[in-house]
């Protein structure tokens, strides 16, 4: 069969173009379209296979594993933070109420009233002085400003021995 009309596209064209057939060629296009067949009696081949599957499953849960462990490692060393930052608090109030004591204790009024009081000790007597000169050599000397054995320096150290005994002077 013929196209006795032409297309408008071929309006003006030589008749040799408008005498070719094209239904044929048509036609063809029409009837090569696929054919799907169906297959029974094969099973699909796995895409992937068991011990891939198997491997990754194993990955997936150590993952995950770990990460929870991570956590809570992470709370545990956060509670023994927090113990030992309270520790730490109270350790410093007890060294700051410690150290307010001892300086209580240690003041110059206290201690001269504990020496006078408990220890029946009084202010100290000149004669009770002794000089003396540390020079640039490891050694101890005396000065000429206390004598040694004259009658009268002996005689006031066994008086003020016997005084500071019977807690008189």
């Amino acid at each position: 069969m013929r196209n006795s009309a032409a297309p408008k596209y071929l309006a003006g064209t030589s008749s040799a173009v408008k005498d070719y057939d094209l239904s044929r060629y048509e036609e063809e296009q029409r009837q090569m379209q696929p054919e799907l067949t169906v297959r029974s009696g094969k099973e699909a081949k796995p895409t992937v296979s068991r011990l891939r599957l198997f491997v990754c499953a194993v990955l997936v849960v150590a993952l995950t594993s770990l990460s929870i462990y991570n956590n809570v490692m992470m709370i545990e060393l956060g509670d023994q933070l927090e113990t030992y930052n309270s520790q730490l608090a109270q350790l410093e109030d007890e060294t700051l109420r410690l150290q307010s004591k001892l300086e209580g204790t240690t003041s110059l009024s206290e201690v001269q009233q504990y020496a006078s009081g408990d220890l029946a000790m009084g202010p100290v007597k000149s004669y009770q002085i002794v000089y003396v000169n540390l020079g640039e050599e490891d050694r101890v000397e005396r000065t000429e400003n206390t004598p040694d054995h004259t009658p009268v320096y002996v005689l006031m150290q066994t008086l003020g021995g016997l005084l500071e005994y019977l807690h008189i002077g």
